[in-house]
């Protein structure tokens, strides 16, 4: 643009002067030429001035069109400097502030850390403790246990030594009574749920009562009777001399009770053998575990 600018100046020059040596030309000849060539050299002066003039305010309107997309660009290029400066002031302070955000982290990070270490310690150490604690109350337990079973054994001992001198002691009686009492007490307990929970061998039936029981033909069938409540007595007064005795006063109550009740749908009959049963089984181990101490 500013070629073109001197180029013009320079044909403006150029013009100028073939304008002034052309008048001067003219002057010189106006002797020789008429009124008229004159005006006409006069007219194309005046055009010539009006279109330089013209040039001169189109070099001005386009100087100050350059002036003024200069300023404009210069404008731009500051705003766009200032915007980037603006950026860079920014993207300053962000990382700035990243950073320090960065660090507040990392800080807050490892603070957590050191409390989640310090936690772990001290649940490591309160566990610790516990262990410690448990395994004291463990040994201390264990040695309750041996002295409780310490004690046991030697309460266990007393007793046997004990059991041991009454027995050497007691009566020939008193020894048959220790076999026989737990048989007795086992079948006196019996209760039998079809003859709703009741034990009709603990009942007494004898030639004063058996009409009123219900039952007149009961001595008639069985000759001797025998129950629960008459051996009983015995057991209680320890008047059996033998354990025979007592297994005899046994078979006879039950097998009187087979005999009147013979029907074996009859619940009595049913009841004798249940009771035969349990008193064949507890006899038989007593006699069994006798001859073994023996």
């Amino acid at each position: 643009m500013r070629a073109a600018f001197t180029l013009r100046q320079n044909m403006r020059h150029e013009q100028q002067l073939l304008v002034a040596n052309q008048l001067q030309a003219e002057k010189n000849a106006m002797g020789m030429i008429g009124h008229q060539r004159l005006k006409e050299v006069e007219d194309l002066a005046s055009v010539l001035q009006s279109r330089e003039r013209k040039q001169k305010e189109r070099e001005i309107l386009l100087r100050a069109k350059i002036a003024q997309e200069k300023k404009e660009k210069m404008q731009k290029e500051k705003a766009k400097q200032e915007k980037t400066a603006s950026e860079k002031q920014r993207n300053k302070k962000k990382m700035e502030l990243d950073l320090l955000i960065r660090e507040e982290e990392m800080a807050l990070a490892q603070s957590k850390q050191r409390e989640l270490n310090e936690l772990k310690m001290e649940e490591d150490e309160r566990l610790r403790k516990i262990q410690r604690r448990k395994e004291r109350e463990r040994m201390r337990e264990e040695s309750m246990l041996r002295e409780e079973e310490n004690a046991r054994r030697q309460m266990e001992q007393a007793r046997e030594e004990q059991v041991r001198k009454n027995r050497m002691a007691e009566t020939p009686q008193e020894a048959t009574h220790r076999l026989y009492e737990p048989i007795f007490r086992a079948l006196w307990d019996m209760e039998f749920e079809a003859l709703n929970g009741t034990n009709p061998f603990r009942m007494v039936i004898d030639a004063d009562n058996c009409a009123a029981m219900g039952v007149p033909d009961y001595i008639d069938v069985v000759g001797t009777p025998m129950n629960l409540t008459y051996i009983k007595d015995k057991v209680d007064k320890k008047d059996y001399l033998n354990f025979g005795a007592f297994l005899h006063d046994v078979q006879l109550m039950i097998q009187n009770a087979l005999k009147y009740n013979s029907d074996p749908n009859n619940e009595y009959h049913k009841a004798a053998k249940l009771m035969k049963t349990k008193f064949t089984k507890d006899a038989k181990a007593v006699l069994q575990n006798f001859k073994k101490k023996g």
